[in-house]
């Protein structure tokens, strides 16, 4: 199963799960320091992940650090799609 089964159903994450979704996390930490251009996408990543874990301050954080990354390094569509996520967390959806 997948981050998105649980959210998009309103159930909790069970633990197995929540175990893999905490090692995906700090993986993709690690993989953005050594994958510059990829960074923006990853941060975007790690946002969606904290708010399926209904952390959404960490979420916000994530996205916000997407953005500002994306427009430096001009991944102009990666920092839209997480400027969409931040709204989108913004207005109730």
């Amino acid at each position: 199963m997948e981050v998105k089964d649980f959210v998009n159903v309103g159930k909790p994450v069970p633990g197995t799960e929540l175990k893999k979704i905490k090692q995906n996390i700090k993986l993709a930490q690690k993989n953005a320091v050594k994958w510059a251009a990829d960074q923006t996408e990853i941060y975007k990543h790690i946002g969606s992940l904290y708010h399926a874990l209904g952390k959404n301050n960490h979420a916000v954080g994530w996205w916000e650090r997407a953005v500002a990354n994306g427009t430096t390094l001009g991944a102009q569509l990666e920092a839209g799609k997480a400027e969409a996520e931040l709204k989108s967390l913004s207005s109730g959806d």
